[in-house]
């Protein structure tokens, strides 16, 4: 689970309207599995701004995270998460199954969300969890049950990533399931591209078929729950 430059300004965006809703900080917020920051200090500065000297610590296991990303001839080290939404008036909580980084709450999302965790957070980050789930549906029911009223869900899912994860996904997916569930969809667009080669933003139909993306595209969703009612499985849309 990552945070690659085109998500910062979406991060920004997302921070700034659920602040203007909570005037209680640190403000909620929560990601599925920990979203290590793979972006430069330029990067940062060019959405946040100039942050305190604390926004920028390195993270002490830097060296093996760029491994594991295979960033480790990109960026010359990783910072801290926590520390730079900490910054922002953030506090951040991880689920994972494992404490990877050590922090994490050890969550299964192939099971029901525990009753104290629904309704916890105002902002959800899912870089990259639920196409690693068998239980699809209930995780992402599991995700969107997270977010309180108002709360804002960014979600990137892979759209064509052979074997990444058990699943891609299709726009119809966040249209049908988050229109039929309490939110508005404010953001839902492809993306391609990596670092080295850069981003870019591919329109997307909610329901119609469509062959214009690239291989190795990921879907990027950003919603707002808008009301808190029973979740229902939805039937697809042209169907009905």
């Amino acid at each position: 689970m990552a945070i690659v430059p085109p998500l910062l300004k979406l991060l920004k965006k997302s921070i700034d309207h659920t602040v203007k809703r909570h005037t209680a900080l640190p403000l909620p917020a929560l990601s599925l599995g920990y979203p290590d920051l793979l972006v430069s200090r330029a990067d940062i500065v060019g959405v946040f701004g100039e942050l305190p000297n604390s926004a920028f610590a390195i993270r002490p296991d830097s060296a093996r995270i760029l491994k594991w990303h295979r960033f480790a001839d990109v960026l010359p080290h990783v910072y801290d998460t926590g520390q730079l939404l900490c910054s922002l008036g953030v506090k951040l909580d991880c689920f994972d199954l494992k404490a990877w980084r050590g922090n994490e709450i050890i969550v299964d999302l192939n099971q029901p969300l525990p009753r104290e965790l629904a309704g916890r957070y105002a902002l959800t980050l899912d870089t990259g969890a639920v196409e690693h789930c068998f239980n699809v549906a209930q995780a992402m029911k599991n995700v969107a049950e997270t977010l309180m009223v108002d709360g804002v869900l960014i979600q990137c899912v892979p759209l064509n990533a052979h074997n990444h994860g058990y699943w891609n996904f299709n726009p119809n997916v966040f249209a049908d399931f988050l229109g039929k569930n309490g939110f508005k969809i404010q953001l839902l667009t492809g993306m391609t591209g990596d670092i080295k080669t850069g981003y870019r933003f591919f329109d997307v139909p909610e329901q119609h078929r469509f062959d214009n993306a690239p291989p190795g595209s990921i879907l990027v969703c950003v919603c707002q729950r808008t009301a808190a009612q029973e979740f229902v499985w939805p039937n697809q849309q042209k169907y009905q």
